[in-house]
């Protein structure tokens, strides 16, 4: 049972009406009673080794009485929501990706993830270990607008595209967060779409048992 949760850049959907209520991040965030900011530990940590990227370290937000705590403790700061929907912008444009708690209706926290930094990520590519789940959606190439520049390959944090003469999803491994949509070389050609089948998150319950069980 995996601790975290993709949340696809939402302007990326192919029909924002089929948005699910448990991947509106836009929505979670305005239902927040605390929000706030800290350092991502794992890019710090990949600026003291030498072994990260440049990318900003305030990226980690967290939410109510978790949130709360961060800031008491010195590990945060406060902001409203227009501040907050701000980062996530930056963290879309420096690709990104978004992850939450992988459990409904739950909104503790929201990491923006890089694939060269973050432990899910990096112990997900080297070990094969599921550290994560992915959102309901996946990208998809319109071959016709598709212009083969390549930026959607550059950004994919999993290696899910291919480009040749088109892009190419692979299905299996693209993990529906969106970061190869807002570069798109050409008339949108790459979009997000819903999957044929959606998983909701678990309610805590089940979420529980099932880490408790491992």
């Amino acid at each position: 049972m995996p601790l975290i949760r993709v949340v696809p850049i939402s302007e990326s959907l192919e029909d924002e009406s089929e948005v699910l209520p448990f991947d509106a991040i836009k929505e979670k965030l305005g239902s927040a009673s605390f929000l706030a900011v800290g350092h991502c530990p794992c890019r710090q940590i990949g600026t003291i080794t030498g072994e990260g990227c440049n990318r900003p370290t305030e990226r980690c937000m967290h939410f109510g009485s978790l949130g709360r705590y961060f800031v008491e403790m010195g590990m945060a700061r406060q902001i409203d929501l227009e501040e907050a929907l701000q980062i996530l912008q930056s963290a879309t444009e420096e690709g990104l990706v978004h992850v939450c708690d992988n459990v409904e209706g739950s909104i503790r926290t929201i990491c923006n993830c890089c694939p060269c930094c973050c432990g899910f990520f990096r112990a997900n590519k080297a070990l094969g270990v599921t550290t994560y789940s992915r959102s309901n959606y996946m990208a998809t190439v319109d071959a016709d607008s598709c212009t083969a520049c390549a930026l959607c390959e550059e950004r994919c944090p999993v290696d899910a595209i291919t480009v040749d003469e088109v892009a190419v999803v692979d299905a299996d491994k693209c993990i529906g967060c969106g970061v190869c949509t807002p570069t798109c070389g050409g008339d949108d050609a790459i979009r997000l779409v819903v999957r044929d089948e959606v998983q909701p998150p678990p309610d805590f319950k089940t979420f529980a048992a099932a880490r408790l069980a491992k």
